[in-house]
């Protein structure tokens, strides 16, 4: 067999120094927005928009709208104790169950509002009725309108970035929420409602609700803008429902009379501080 060479070790390895060596990879990674919810807020919010593992019912003019007790007990501790009572009564789902996109119109089992046509899939164990005939249930007998619910839960879930409402009668009944759970922070937003909008029409049943809710600061606020505008004093004063009032009519006009008493007052000490001498009647020459 012929040999071509010979094989040799090498007498010294090459110097590669002891800097190591960056190595760079190039990976694609999909963004939050690619990848869904991107945080805690954002997946509680899809699963109260789609209707998923909620385990209460908020019930407000016999329509029921499905929540997450465990959302609605970071609120305030009477939101917690509301929930600590809901168990002890459950109540079988007979009435209407209302979606976040439709309150009013859904059919007793809760629905999606992406899906009004088929009923929602279950995909969570606690979404399923319990043994005892339905999910527990948080009822406000005090609250008339549904609408004050819905808006209750977007401010809870944090959706939408304006306050709105449809009329002055539901955002009492959303002071009226927030004073119930004691959320200040919602009161407040009900709160600024009342001074959007404001006119002599509306004026005085504005004040009613600020005394019934103790905004004060508001109703001082709402009282000094009437007074000041003789006009918009005379037209409250005669609108049909200050009869409903009397205390608010009263208060009115004592301010409005500290008001002309404050006018009146400086207007004297000018008159008699004036440089020039009173007028003096023509005396008779005597005879």
């Amino acid at each position: 067999m012929t040999l071509w060479g010979t094989v040799t070790t090498l007498q010294t390895l090459p110097s590669l120094g002891s800097q190591p060596i960056d190595l760079m990879v190039d990976m694609d990674v999909p963004g939050p927005e690619s990848t869904g919810a991107g945080n805690l807020s954002e997946g509680i919010c899809s699963l109260y928009q789609k209707c998923q593992f909620y385990d209460v019912m908020l019930v407000v003019g016999g329509k029921r709208f499905p929540a997450h007790q465990a959302v609605l007990a970071s609120l305030s501790s009477a939101m917690r104790e509301r929930l600590r009572q809901a168990p002890e009564k459950p109540a079988v789902c007979t009435g209407e169950a209302a979606s976040p996109g439709r309150p009013a119109a859904q059919p007793p089992e809760a629905r999606s509002p992406a899906s009004a046509t088929s009923p929602r899939k279950v995909n969570s164990p606690a979404a399923s009725p319990g043994a005892g005939g339905g999910y527990p249930e948080v009822h406000f007998e005090d609250v008339t309108n549904t609408e004050a619910v819905t808006v209750l839960l977007d401010f809870v879930y944090g959706l939408g970035t304006e306050y709105r409402v449809s009329s002055d009668e539901v955002n009492k009944d959303v002071l009226r929420l927030a004073q119930i759970l004691e959320l200040p922070r919602l009161r407040d937003l009900a709160s600024s409602r009342l001074a959007k909008g404001l006119t002599s029409d509306n004026a005085i049943e504005r004040m009613a609700t600020c005394e019934e809710f103790e905004l004060k600061a508001l109703y001082d606020l709402i009282a000094e803008q009437v007074t000041k505008s003789g006009e918009a004093l005379t037209r409250v004063s005669t609108n049909s429902e200050v009869t409903k009032h009397p205390k608010i009519l009263q208060n009115l006009l004592i301010r409005s009379a500290s008001l002309y008493a404050a006018d009146v007052e400086p207007s004297k000490k000018r008159g008699a501080s004036s440089p020039w001498p009173a007028e003096k009647k023509a005396r008779t020459p005597q005879r």
